[in-house]
């Protein structure tokens, strides 16, 4: 079976041979060859030469916290065990220990069979130290084992078994040669009988000789060989751009530096004088300011950018390479076709108008689909006539195909359509394969493509909001390490990537790549970039480590409305299928309601806001669910489809103070609908949209803000009302007085907590006043009070009534700050913002009864998730400008964060089962 291990190994290679990229900081040729590489065979994609092996080995054991992870997955804990085995054999031993400044180590990998690598390790060894002082050496070490031997064309292999086990090595001249795989010791063994090596590549020779000797080790990388390592963990849909990597370059050859928690690789890249190579592109290109990142959202999770300072001579030579892949006379028919069918040509029209910087970039998508999330970005000169350009191209185009124009305007962008599928790819190669259809805009001085209106509308929401990779603090850290021009730059963000790594992948090894992500998660970021000069392209590749940071948060989808949202999403359930479906109102006060999978199902235009929470009940007795709220004039029951039931809407004789609640008394779907008016009544309804006939209540003495609550208790029951003056009345279900109650609250009241209890002594009503006080009075009148803390303002409040003594119970956001206390009114937590706080909190319960708290910075656009330790969770803050819920979506389904986000509804994919309180 194939180990997770080598699965996490060849995808990182596959993404560092895809990005290929250089940086400004030429290096002379100080190194002398290393004759021990004769002996590695021709075939090996990945070696790792050290001339500091046990400086190196104390920095990967003892100081390199990403080395120690890796080695959790089966191929590194291979390699490490094998790499200990060796040094506790050879490299700890005094002898060779004290010529260490004249040995040199190179692994290299090398495919052993189906779902198998192996290793050779080839070492120099001092000429005083011979064959026999070698077998002595070992035999010590192993404790006196048996060392047997054989020949192999004509030299002569000893093996000795081992935990790991059985070694086997030869030592050619002063090379000393050892693998646990003998087939692949006799392989090296005949690479140096046939004096056909690696040196003998005279690319491959060039840039070994200008690398840095004192380096912590040398990477070389063959792209040639690269995709044959690969093609066995690709599916067959992504096996052509597995390929294409053949044909970009020859040897990749850098300096790595080892970091606690980084590794950082410079060196050069070389290919042969070919424009079989898609390298050579840039061999007379100057390298660019990758400043696109100005409009790319700072939730990218693959950028790949090219930098061209001659647009036209790039092209001529990006036909000669079509030509040398025997593919340029498809590629002229396509150009034909399309001067011919739509009279345009698009040499002229459209390529004519890139300079400088084109790329491709991708957001993540937890539903593996990236397409939807995949942009295509081209500088131009001058963006509105390039604008205008595209405009009239199009305009062409879609009157030849008597198609209808398909044009939008979001927030003074205009979105065009160009109706030509694969368009880019067509004319700029598989780079840009992913961007299928052509929706395009302008955002500052360059042209973006997408897949549709609604990508382009969410990108241009990020730009707007300053939500971009320029902004981004992990993005800015990572570009320290690269320069700020280059020809090739591939940026990759780990954790936004997973879905997509895992698209490539072929079906046998999905369940091992999951295995190895919780180890890989870590992985901040990855970044390569290269750079030509005359002779080499200077290469550049950074890989952050950081078991700090936290996890982002991947959409499993987003939802466009029509304009932006201000009120937090209602989970409301399919009574036809028994899943879960979102309700939210715009700001324009148009309501939707939308799939488990982020579709609009229907939307509807009311003339006022909701001021209520959205309950569900069955008001035909039939099993079927309806959603009932209120606005300040209507109260409003809507069916699945969006219907209006009878007798509804309900217009109020006088406008609303509080939002409505709904009670079933005795869950016989009897249900009563009770809210407040600015006439000081209680309104009283039923779900056939008549008042109830028996409820006598004579109003309250000031206005009602607060939501009306109900408890049974000794099987009565209690409606509780807490007007703005304070005054509580308990009533029973006609309206009358159940009990007279002296004590009242402190004005004014806008909001309070039940916390039910058993009798009446230990139900109380909460609130908390202006000062921070809370005050607390149960329904035998008795009053209690309780300053908890100083705020500089009246805090926002919520309370935990079902809170043991010793977790969150009060909860306060006082402009910057969140105060949470226990039920024995100890600080728990305090937590500081960037922007004041104008939403109150949220309180959610797992389902093991821990509590989490929700805030919502507006201002910022984050939201947050707290433990009862104050430590934000993993993944946030995240993006978002409304309150949220938390839940399922459908059974056995991941859970789910929804949030609106301007005028975007997202669906936050969540690690663990949240259920709200």
């Amino acid at each position: 079976m194939f180990k997770k291990t080598l699965i996490a190994i060849a995808l990182l290679l596959l993404v560092v041979s895809g990005s290929l990229w250089w940086y400004f900081r030429p290096q002379q040729p100080v190194t002398k060859l290393n004759e021990t590489i004769r002996a590695i065979p021709i075939n090996a994609a990945f070696i790792v030469e050290t001339r500091h092996p046990k400086s190196l080995k104390q920095k990967l054991c003892s100081d390199n916290d990403f080395w120690q992870e890796l080695t959790s997955i089966d191929l590194f804990k291979k390699l490490d065990k094998q790499i200990n085995t060796i040094d506790s054999l050879l490299l700890s031993n005094h002898k060779i220990n004290s010529y260490s400044d004249s040995i040199s180590l190179i692994i290299s990998v090398h495919p052993a069979s189906v779902n198998e690598y192996s290793f050779l390790f080839t070492l120099s060894i001092p000429p005083n130290i011979n064959r026999t002082d070698i077998d002595e050496l070992i035999k010590k070490s192993a404790g006196n084992a048996e060392i047997k031997q054989r020949n192999y064309d004509e030299a002569s292999i000893s093996s000795i078994t081992l935990n790991e086990g059985s070694l086997n090595y030869t030592v050619q001249k002063n090379t000393l040669l050892l693998s646990f795989s003998g087939m692949l010791l006799e392989d090296a063994i005949r690479q140096l009988n046939i004096n056909n090596s690696l040196l003998n590549n005279p690319t491959f020779e060039r840039l070994i000789r200008a690398q840095s000797a004192a380096s912590d080790l040398n990477l070389y990388l063959n792209l040639n060989l690269l995709p044959g390592y690969l093609d066995r963990f690709i599916n067959n849909s992504h096996q052509s751009f597995l390929y294409s990597l053949k044909y970009f370059n020859d040897w990749i050859v850098l300096d790595g530096t080892v970091k606690k928690d980084a590794l950082t690789f410079n060196g050069f890249s070389a290919s042969v004088d070919s424009a079989n190579n898609f390298l050579n592109l840039f061999k007379e290109q100057e390298p660019q300011r990758i400043d696109m990142i100005k409009i790319i959202p700072e939730n990218t999770a693959l950028l790949l950018h090219f930098g061209i300072s001659n647009f036209k001579t790039y092209y001529n030579a990006y036909k000669k390479y079509l030509e040398s892949q025997h593919i340029f006379f498809d590629y002229q028919k396509n150009i034909a076709l399309l001067k011919s069918d739509y009279h345009i040509d698009i040499d002229r029209q459209f390529l004519d108008l890139i300079e400088k910087e084109m790329g491709l970039f991708i957001k993540p998508s937890a539903k593996g689909d990236h397409t939807s999330n995949s942009y295509a970005v081209f500088r131009v000169a001058d963006a509105e006539r390039s604008l205008e350009i595209i405009r009239e191209l199009s305009d062409s185009i879609t009157k030849k195909q008597r198609l209808k124009r398909d044009t939008a305007m979001y927030r003074g962008y205009s979105i065009l359509h160009l109706p030509i599928r694969n368009l880019l790819s067509s004319l700029l190669g598989q780079s840009f394969e992913p961007v299928k259809e052509n929706y395009f805009t302008k955002l500052d001085n360059y042209l973006v493509f997408a897949n549709s209106v609604e990508a382009l509308k969410n990108l241009v929401n990020d730009f707007e909001n300053g939500k971009t990779l320029e902004n981004k603090v992990n993005f800015t850290t990572l570009s320290e390490n690269f320069s700020s021009e280059s020809n090739i730059f591939l940026y990759s963000s780990f954790n936004r990537s997973t879905s997509m790594i895992e698209s490539l992948l072929d079906d046998h090894y999905i369940k091992d790549w999951e295995n190895s992500i919780s180890t890989l998660k870590n992985i901040e970021s990855f970044a390569f970039q290269f750079s030509s000069t005359s002779t080499f392209f200077y290469t550049n590749a950074y890989v952050k480590y950081n078991s700090d940071q936290n996890e982002t948060l991947v959409p499993a989808w987003e939802t466009l409305l029509d304009t932006t949202i201000s009120s937090a999403p209602s989970i409301v359930t399919n009574h036809l299928t028994d899943e879960k479906e979102l309700f939210i109102q715009d700001d324009a006060n148009t309501i939707y309601l939308i799939s488990k999978t982020g579709k609009i199902l229907w939307k509807k235009h009311l003339p006022e806001k909701i001021i209520s929470n959205v309950y569900q009940v069955d008001a035909k007795k039939n099993n079927k669910l309806q959603m009932l709220f209120n606005t300040r004039s209507f109260i409003y029951l809507v069916d699945r489809k969006g219907n209006d039931v009878d007798n509804f809407p309900i217009e109020l004789k006088s406008p609303a103070t509080n939002g409505l609640n709904v009670f079933d008394y005795e869950n016989k779907r009897e249900y009563r609908i009770l809210l407040a008016c600015e006439n000081k009544m209680i309104c009283n309804y039923g779900t056939n949209g008549e008042q109830v006939k028996q409820w006598d209540f004579k109003g309250t003495n000031s206005i009602v803000y607060a939501a009306l609550q109900h408890i049974n208790i000794d099987e009565k029951d209690y409606l509780l009302i807490v007007d703005e003056q304070g005054k509580i009345y308990a009533l029973d279900r006609q309206g009358n007085e159940r009990l007279d109650l002296n004590e009242k609250f402190s004005p004014p009241v806008k909001n309070f907590a039940l916390k039910k209890g058993n009798t009446l002594i230990e139900t109380r009503l909460i609130t908390c006043d202006s000062s921070g006080t809370i005050h607390s009075i149960n329904l035998s009148g008795e009053k209690r009070e309780g300053h908890l803390k100083d705020f500089d303002e009246a805090p926002l409040f919520a309370y935990l009534a079902q809170a043991n003594k010793n977790g969150p119970e009060n909860i306060f956001i006082a402009g910057h700050e969140l105060s949470v206390f226990s039920g024995k009114n100890n600080l728990l937590f305090n937590y500081g913002f960037k922007e004041p706080i104008s939403l109150a909190p949220q309180v959610f319960m797992t389902n093991d009864s821990v509590v989490k708290i929700g805030v919502t910075s507006t201002t910022t656009g984050e939201l947050y998730l707290f433990n009862s330790d104050g430590i934000p969770e993993k993944g946030f803050p995240c993006n978002g400008t409304t309150q949220f819920c938390i839940d399922r979506l459908a059974k056995q389904a991941q859970p789910l964060l929804i949030c609106g986000s301007h005028s975007r509804v997202i669906a936050y994919t969540l690690p663990q089962m949240l259920v709200p309180q």
